[in-house]
């Protein structure tokens, strides 16, 4: 009994040995324990640093009632909604209208470039 002891124990410690630990990299995606949306279900943007450069406003799915979609980087996106620093304030047929943590207003036209 001793010796089955020994044997599953050195077997158990040898199985460990040598291997290599995992990190995970999450090159630029979100990390899989970070909540999609907050308590209020806007939807969470896990990219903190988004230049103004960077946001390409694909689609409108307007809604004159005010529930209008926005399709910006492949994402959809809602009033209210952050995407890095900037907020969705209102989504037009045409344009969509952010705000900054600083209050200014920066409007996106659908089918133009952003400007910096």
């Amino acid at each position: 009994m001793r010796r089955l002891i020994l044997i599953y124990i050195f077997l158990f410690l040898n199985t460990n040995i040598g291997a290599e630990q995992f990190i995970y990299k999450p090159q630029d995606r979100r990390d899989i324990m970070f909540p999609l949306v907050d308590d209020s279900g806007n939807i969470i943007n896990f990219r903190e640093n988004i230049a103004l450069a960077e946001i390409n406003l694909e689609a409108i799915i307007y809604n004159p009632e005010g529930k209008s979609l926005a399709i910006i980087n492949g994402e959809v996106y809602k009033e209210n909604d952050l995407l890095g620093e900037y907020r969705i304030v209102k989504i037009y047929k045409k344009k969509v209208v952010f705000e900054d943590e600083d209050g200014k207003k920066i409007e996106l036209i659908l089918g133009e470039e952003v400007i910096k």
